[in-house]
């Protein structure tokens, strides 16, 4: 019924945080727990409560993961208001959720034969509460030390001592710190794996559960079938926002190898209602494209350490590359970006023409997909842009330090290329929001039509 998903996201909320620093990712956690209260919802509404406070999280935990990436690595000082309001939010939310699942765990059990597992819920309640609590504010303290800290007096005694301030403790109390939370969490874990391991063996009372699920879900075809093209959906509106390149340090953290792989699951993830030729037809395509896209995020990445070393950035990733100084860069990085592009089009056109099969044979009229493809094809072309306009920038620049008098021209160009190269991050952006807004749009159909 979904108890051991729910306990496997929660190991990942476990571990201590430094600031934003999460160790375990929680958004993975938090999708496991939305996955593992699914067929739940159906049968108690305080479970679909606690789904969707799950589900708020997500978003809020992938955010703070991307933000770990960016402040603690170029804005330190930003720490304190992000780890602050994150603390504050994750107590307002986590308390929503627990009193919810717990709750609505009660009321089941106090309906359908759990009754023994009353008191254990109700316990695990508070133990769930006082964790969070005790997790976020020492996730946050050590990052106050800013507020009071002191430049240390001007001492020119012979005999001066080094001044000691709060600030220089900090280390000391992270570690004192993430040793309480640990210890805190490791019973938060343990109390956990005894709770829903419990549930899990009562056979009696997992029997009623499904029974109701199966007699109000399983046997209504109609709402089977809308939910698992809403899932499609789902995760096809997904995949379309990993496109998206977020580059910290040379490294793109959105490879577009994830964004394919969504988008497949999420046609496997209609079952049968997919013809089995289309299925094989769709992964024999996926293949070359995974393999095509792990080639072009690497030399990507190669480039790019070129492209630092030339523009002369503070990179951890800095390398000559020969390639961005004879310009053959260029040729490569469209070759590879054009090929992944114009299989990834395919690819997304496949998938949502599979999709429309089924679609038809349940309304009687098909979705349109044109929308979708254009603006696949369009992220396609801004994605080429994106790729080589700092390679482009990068080779400008070099034949203008080469000879700073003759290749004056090539000043103004790298400039103007840098310009571009923002242009083309632009577009990429509303490219994606428009392919977003076309799976969006064939829902709208489907939730009226289905």
């Amino acid at each position: 019924m979904g108890f051991k998903l729910i306990l496997a996201g929660l190991v990942f909320f476990f571990n201590p945080c430094i600031n934003l620093v999460d160790i375990l990712p929680d958004f993975i956690g938090c999708i496991l727990i939305s996955a593992g209260l699914c067929k739940l919802a159906d049968i108690e509404d305080r479970f679909a409560y606690a789904r969707k406070i799950i589900n708020y999280l997500i978003p809020i935990y992938i955010g703070k993961l991307l933000l770990s990436f960016m402040l603690t690595a170029r804005w330190k000082d930003g720490l304190l208001p992000f780890t602050f309001a994150y603390s504050v939010g994750e107590i307002i939310l986590m308390i929503v959720f627990s009193v919810s699942l717990f709750g609505a765990i009660e009321n089941m059990a106090n309906l359908h034969d759990g009754e023994k597992h009353l008191t254990a819920s109700g316990n695990l309640c508070k133990v769930s509460i006082i964790f969070a609590v005790i997790k976020n504010i020492l996730a946050f303290i050590p990052e106050a030390f800013v507020l009071v800290r002191q430049d240390p007096d001007l001492n020119l005694s012979y005999n001066a001592r080094p001044s000691q301030t709060l600030l220089q403790a900090k280390p000391f109390v992270i570690l004192f710190f993430t040793l309480v939370v640990l210890v805190a969490g490791i019973y938060f874990l343990s109390e956990n794996i005894k709770f829903f391991g419990a549930i899990s063996k009562d056979r009696k009372f997992i029997k009623n559960l499904s029974d109701i699920y199966s007699e109000r879900i399983l046997e209504n075809e109609k709402l089977m079938n809308r939910r698992a093209f809403f899932k499609f959906i789902v995760f096809m509106i997904i995949g379309s926002l990993v496109l998206l390149d977020l580059v910290v340090d040379a490294v793109n953290i959105l490879p577009d190898v994830f964004s394919y792989s969504v988008m497949l699951w999420g046609m496997f993830s209609l079952g049968n209602r997919i013809e089995l030729k289309d299925k094989r037809r769709i992964t024999a395509l996926f293949i070359p494209l995974c393999v095509i896209s792990v080639i072009s995020a690497g030399v990507r990445i190669w480039l790019d350490m070129g492209v630092n070393y030339m523009m002369g950035y503070e990179s951890y990733l800095v390398s000559r590359n020969i390639l961005i100084e004879n310009g053959s860069a260029i040729a490569l990085g469209t070759v590879l970006s054009a090929a992944e592009g114009a299989l990834a089009v395919v690819f997304i056109g496949y998938i949502l023409r599979s999709a429309n099969k089924f679609y038809k044979e349940k309304t009687g009229a098909g979705y349109s997909s044109k929308y979708t493809v254009v603006s696949a094809t369009l992220v396609a072309i801004s994605g080429v842009f994106s790729y080589i306009t700092p390679i482009v920038k990068a080779y400008c620049y070099g034949r203008y330090i080469d000879n700073t008098v003759k290749n004056m021209a090539f000043k103004t160009f790298s400039d103007n290329w840098e310009l571009a190269q923002g242009y083309a991050n632009i577009a990429l952006i509303i490219s994606v929001a428009l392919l977003v807004h076309s799976v969006i749009k064939i829902n709208r159909k489907a939730d009226i039509e289905l």
